[in-house]
């Protein structure tokens, strides 16, 4: 294969996970495999020498130099966030390990970035091609085990001890991708553990979390008044409400926003919280008031109206 139709392929992160990236880069016929990025500066240069490729300890460096097609990012779990972000401005497709990030958050504002760019934005599943699961799969595809009704998948491993949750979040994501890749999408959500906190915590949050991930959240609000009007101007929803100046409110990451109509804002997410947050910030602006409900109100949000002064 020529090396003009060959991917040109970077990698970032020099780790033992990084390793098995560069092990595979550097076999596959069709990658031309160019350089590494790592943190520590000798642990680079050994690895990239390991593998014949340019060493970095910066990544916009590697970038700007290398102009790659696809980037490969292989890190420690709690520390995605910054170098994918930086990846993704600069343009460049890439493919992530998992879990993604840690904080849904952080991992709304990644895929918005993305989306916002078109780019090519992969996670790592590799499980889906492990030989029992591609068995598991075409039987599945093919109808010879019938309809299923009862599926369980226990992933083994406990994770590291930076977050509560590391269990959860970087190895049993393994888990929840293997019964969706094999039984279809989630839909709800029902746990069973000790909740010594408050009853139906935990299982109300893990709820939210893949309710979020899979359909999003939505407030909506309404704007009563002559000459009220909403609209979104790039990145900052402009609104008017009778004050002497427009009120300009610049849109979150992680949340998008919407005016169907130039009375109705629409406000969206996957983080139920930060949703609700910013719909309040909105209706902030100018709440509706008791005697004519001028202002801005949640849809479907009653009133309670004063009569006015009597002359």
């Amino acid at each position: 294969m020529s090396s003009q139709s060959k991917i040109k392929a970077v990698l970032i992160g020099a780790g033992g996970w990084g390793l098995q990236h560069a092990r595979i880069l550097s076999q596959r016929s069709d990658v031309d495999f160019r350089a590494i990025a790592g943190r520590e500066p000798e642990k680079t240069r050994n690895r990239a020498a390991q593998f014949g490729v340019r060493a970095y300890t910066n990544i916009a460096e590697m970038l700007a130099q290398e102009q790659p097609d696809l980037a490969f990012l292989s890190l420690p779990n709690d520390g995605h966030f910054q170098p994918t972000m930086e990846v993704i401005r600069a343009g460049v497709p890439l493919f992530v390990e998992k879990p993604l990030v840690f904080d849904l958050k952080e991992a709304g504002e990644l895929i918005q970035e993305a989306a916002s760019r078109k780019l090519f934005f992969g996670i790592n599943f590799n499980h889906h091609y492990a030989k029992p699961v591609t068995l598991a799969h075409h039987a599945i595809q093919q109808g010879k085990l019938g309809d299923l009704t009862f599926a369980t998948w226990r992933f083994g491993g406990e994770g590291g001890t930076s977050h509560p949750f590391n269990n959860l979040l970087e190895t049993q994501c393994h888990a929840f991708d293997m019964l969706e890749f094999l039984c279809g999408p989630v839909d709800s959500v029902m746990a069973q553990m000790t909740d010594k906190t408050h009853k139906g915590t935990y299982r109300t949050l893990v709820a939210n979390l893949i309710t979020g991930v899979t359909k999003g959240f939505e407030k909506r609000l309404e704007i009563t008044g002559v000459g009220y009007r909403a609209s979104v101007q790039g990145k900052n929803l402009q609104i008017q409400l009778g004050y002497s100046h427009d009120v300009v409110f610049p849109i979150p990451q992680g949340i998008a926003i919407v005016t169907p109509k130039p009375t109705e804002i629409v406000v969206t997410g996957i983080d139920r919280q930060q949703v609700g947050q910013v719909a309040a910030e909105i209706r902030g602006f100018r709440p509706p008031e008791p005697y004519k409900g001028k202002g801005v109100r949640y849809a479907g949000e009653y009133i309670f109206r004063k009569e006015g002064k009597k002359k």
